[in-house]
This record gives C-alpha cells, structure tokens and sequence, in this order.
C-alpha cells in the first residue's frame, strides 16, 4: 500500500476516499455503466478533495462533483457541462438506453449529499468519539455499530 501511495500524488491519495463514496460505496448506490478503472481516470483530472471537509457543501465543492459525473458519462464538450443537459444530449443519441442515462440534477445533487456525508463519517474513522450531524435531508444511513 505504501508503495501504491508513492506513485500516487498526494491530493490523489486524499481523494480517494470521496471517490469511492461518490463512485459507489455499501451506503451510496454506484453509477450504472461506470466501471472503476474508467471512474478512475477521470478522477485523475477532477478536484474532489472539498467533500466531506465539512457537512455542508459549498457550491464549488457541488459544481466539481457535478462536472466529475457529467465527465463519466462523456468527454464530449457539446453535450454541455450540467447534468440534464448531458443527459438530454446522450438520450438524443442513437442505441442509448435509459439505464445508460446519467442521473437527472436533482438526484446527483442528492446523490452528492450522501457521499459527502459518507465522506466526513469516514474521514473521522480514527476519531474516539465522532460528533456527527443528523443527515436532514439525506436519505438516511444506516450505521451498524458493534
């Protein structure tokens, strides 16, 4: 692992946690049709290391998610930079699915949500007591403990 962590670039490191909670994690749903290794290289030209700093979102931190989801779905320019409108362009494309579709941007901007609160739990693993928020208006995690 120390290894890996070597060639990786630091700010690379650090956001790994927010992509595996945006990516897909137990308690946030993946993204139909985007493998790793693709989710992977676009996170290598995102800046997702805001998420999870704080239970709030800023809007740069919702705009960088935004763009990094759009990314995953297609790198082309034309097919614009918010979530409808890339999921209009690809819908217009011939032999789309609609399971192939990005989420509409209401259901990213939730799907945000949980990954940034997913993000904060996990970035607070080490701490004894974790002061955590409520998740009001989130879907509601469910946490296991032991």
């Amino acid at each position: 692992m120390h290894n890996m962590a070597a060639e990786l670039s630091p700010q690379l490191c650090d956001a790994l946690r927010e992509f595996h909670a945006l990516t897909g994690c137990d308690s946030n749903s993946s993204m139909f049709g985007i493998g790793t290794k693709q989710a992977f290289k676009t996170l290598c030209r995102s800046d997702l290391h805001q998420l999870g700093k704080d239970t709030t979102l800023s809007e740069d931190t919702i705009s960088a998610c935004k763009a990094f989801a759009c990314n995953l779905y297609t790198k082309n320019e034309t097919a614009g930079s918010k979530a409808n409108e890339v999921r209009y362009w690809l819908f217009c494309q011939k032999g789309q699915r609609n399971e192939g579709l990005p989420p509409t941007s209401d259901s990213l901007h939730q799907h945000i949500q949980r990954a940034n609160f997913q993000s904060s739990i996990w970035r607070k693993a080490l701490d004894v007591r974790q002061n955590l928020p409520k998740p009001d208006g989130i879907v509601q995690l469910v946490v296991m403990t032991r």
